[in-house]
């Protein structure tokens, strides 16, 4: 449980406004937080993919475009590890099983 609720508190700051986000797939569950400018002023996108396959997925977050995101997994294998960034990308891939932070 620690590295589920850490994808929470190490990267979203108290003071963080939540902002509306939406995503294609309908089984993912996503929040994303916009720090205050204190902390960085970034966006933080939190992903649970609870299905037992991978999903590739895209965010869509009003007035807000990201042109790339660090991301951080939280699954059986990777324990809150950073994994490749999406620069450029489209698409993130949320491993099965997993909690992604993208930053």
């Amino acid at each position: 449980m620690f590295y589920i609720f850490r994808q929470y508190w190490k990267y979203i700051r108290p003071g963080a406004m939540r902002m509306a986000t939406t995503s294609a797939k309908s089984e993912v569950l996503v929040t994303t937080f916009l720090n205050d400018q204190a902390h960085g002023g970034k966006l933080v996108s939190v992903l649970v993919n609870p299905c037992d396959k991978a999903q590739a997925v895209a965010l869509t977050i009003p007035g807000h475009p990201v042109k790339s995101w660090q991301v951080v997994s939280t699954d059986p294998i990777r324990l809150g590890n950073a994994m490749p960034d999406s620069a450029g990308e489209q698409l993130v891939l949320l491993p099965e099983g997993s909690i992604t932070t993208l930053i």
